[in-house]
This record gives structure tokens, sequence and C-alpha cells, in this order.
């Protein structure tokens, strides 16, 4: 079995925050859930889940889900103590993350390369690029399929701690 690159990066009490919505890297969230076995204590932060939820599936006793727009699976897990309600207004979040109130350690993003250099942060821009540049470590999963976006500041790719390059159609959010 290859091994984690994600174990060597993640610390027990970090807070990762995850892409999200159509820009969930999914090959970074099975690293970071296959990670639970060797470090534990990890809140991972999603601003919204929806579609697979395995952030939802797998939160418990080594990894803690926080999101303010929770889908389905995570009502559940919050329901049942597995994962919280993040009550910060959706207008803080950003301040939150620039003034370091909402600590984030390590980011996981989707995103694509413009060329060997540079990479658009995907189809979720918002709070990624100022929480990518604030983190101590970044994974990026590169996925060639992603449609290109424009974006005033692109990604330094070797800045990436982790990347992993993928071709996976994007991921289609449908209503419940």
């Amino acid at each position: 079995m290859a091994s984690n690159p994600l174990v060597g990066l993640l610390r027990s009490g970090d807070t990762v925050l995850v892409g999200t919505g159509t820009g969930e890297p999914a090959a970074l969230i099975g690293q970071l859930i296959a990670s639970l076995n060797t470090v534990s204590g990890i809140r991972a932060i999603q601003v919204m889940t929806g579609g697979a939820e395995r952030l939802a599936d797998a939160s418990g006793a080594t990894l803690r889900l926080s999101t303010p727009v929770p889908g389905k699976k995570t009502r559940k897990a919050i329901a049942e103590g597995r994962a919280e309600l993040l009550t910060l207004p959706m207008s803080g979040f950003l301040s939150a993350i620039l003034d370091r109130t909402l600590r984030i350690d390590g980011i996981l993003l989707q995103g694509r390369a413009i060329d060997d250099r540079l990479a658009t942060p995907g189809l979720i821009a918002d709070i990624m690029v100022p929480a990518w540049e604030l983190a101590r470590f970044r994974a990026l999963e590169l996925n060639d399929l992603l449609p290109r976006i424009a974006c005033e500041r692109p990604l330094d790719i070797a800045s990436a701690d982790h990347l992993i390059r993928v071709s996976r159609a994007r991921v289609v959010l449908r209503r419940p």
C-alpha cells in the first residue's frame, strides 16, 4: 500500500479547510479519511456539504466536521453529536480567516493548471485563495477536466506541499 503524504503534513488538533460543493477535492478527502488511522483530533471545515458527504460519514472520534451549510448526512451527524454547525455568519467567514480567529492549519483544494507553474482554484475561489496563502500546509488536487475560470490571484503550484493530478468530471450538486 502506498504511503499517504497527508499523514506527514497533519498534526493532531489541526483545522483543515476543505474545498466544497463542485470544488470538492475527492482524492484528497479520501487521503484525509485514510490518515485518521494515524492522526486524530482533526477538525475539517467545509462551507457547504452535499453530494457524497464522505466527511460527514467519517466524522466522529478522530475527525469533527464543521459547516455553516450542512447537507442531509451532515445534519444527521450534527444531531448525533459527531459534527457541528458552524454558527459564523457567511459575511464574517473570510474576515475570521484573515484575522485568524478561525485558525486554518491546512487546506485541501481542487484546482486546474493554467500552465506548468500556475493553477486556478477550481470552481470555488471565494475564501480558498486567502486561506491557501495563510495555511501551514497546502494540498492541491489538479483536475484537468475542470473548466477554466478567470482568477485574479492564481495559485503557485510549487507552493503546494502535496500535489495530486486527477482527471474526473466535476461534481454536479442536485437538489434533494
